[in-house]
């Protein structure tokens, strides 16, 4: 069974959607060798999905679909979209931040890391994944180049937050992934706020929707999503906001974690109000969107939504 709402766009009259994709992965993105987000966070993201009747895109790296294969089966048989999201988390694109962790991927090793997770992917759930989005959405024209190659459809890894310049899907030209071209890839970028007038500077990036919801609350979120909301409907017709999140946020994370060579001890948004606040959030966000009129969708059904729309 495909789930909801998100499905359902033909017999919507709603111009509004909210594309979901959770990026599935070690705890903290690459500083954590565990799955505890995965193996209980996912559980529940799915109930709030089941509750709400709505679609949301599963982007798994290959080594945590290999050591999660139940979680797999699991999101696959309840019919939501599943996705890549490399091999092990690393770097594919050109850094747009500095991370404790940097692990560049040369450019002629892209193409075979890819096909690796399209493999596991294929070998878990039966079918090809044709979403992708890149760790920390570091993306580059080679990425682009290679998602087309391997057939994917869809990619979601330009940050609106750090580029400033596309603020609505796209298909991006192959010399310059960041501008608008003849790519058959769609873009999906990560929304940002228009908060240069909110008194709110803190934590990661500054107009960055991650990791608000979380961190600020689903009201600051909805208040301050509309301004964004408005300006994209008023310039093409629609508007498609897509945020990203992942399992280990609705999963309590520690402050610090130990390795052998020392202690690495965590900003306080990596781990601030992870668990039952996350979870109570997301549900309060849904139910407040979809009480106003948005569409909730995943990343294949918005690319159909996008062709037939022929927005501009």
């Amino acid at each position: 069974m495909i789930y909801g709402r998100g499905v359902k766009v033909k017999n919507n009259t709603s111009n509004k959607y909210l594309v979901f994709g959770f990026d599935m992965e070690t705890d903290i993105g690459s500083t954590s060798r565990n799955y505890t987000g995965v193996q209980h966070g996912t559980l529940a993201i799915l109930k709030i999905l089941e509750k709400y009747e709505v679609p949301a895109t599963f982007l798994f790296t290959g080594d945590c679909a290999l050591k999660n294969d139940n979680i797999v089966d699991m999101i696959h048989k309840k019919g939501y979209e599943i996705g890549c999201h490399s091999m092990y988390h690393e770097d594919l694109g050109e850094p747009s931040f500095h991370t404790s962790s940097f692990s560049p991927i040369l450019e002629e090793e892209l193409e075979h890391r890819l096909r690796l997770n399209i493999e596991i992917m294929q070998k878990l759930t039966g079918s090809d994944p044709i979403s992708f989005r890149s760790p920390r959405g570091f993306g580059s024209n080679k990425l682009i180049e290679v998602l087309e190659k391997l057939n994917f459809k869809i990619d979601s890894s330009y940050m609106q937050a750090i580029h400033l310049t596309q603020h609505f899907p796209y298909f991006p030209a192959r010399d310059n992934w960041k501008t608008a071209g003849n790519s058959s890839i769609l873009e999906l970028p990560l929304f940002a706020f228009d908060l240069e007038n909110v008194d709110d500077n803190t934590y990661q990036k500054k107009l960055d929707q991650w990791p608000r919801i979380r961190t600020h609350g689903a009201e600051f979120v909805y208040k301050h999503m509309q301004p964004v909301v408005e300006e994209q409907i008023n310039t093409h017709g629609i508007c498609a906001l897509t945020f990203y999140l992942h399992p280990w946020e609705f999963h309590p994370m520690p402050e610090k974690i130990q390795y052998a060579e020392g202690t690495l001890y965590y900003d306080e948004f990596l781990y601030k109000n992870t668990g039952d606040n996350q979870i109570r959030e997301f549900d309060i966000f849904l139910d407040k969107c979809l009480s106003n009129d948005f569409t909730v969708i995943d990343f294949r059904g918005f690319r159909k939504v996008f062709e037939q729309a022929q927005v501009s």
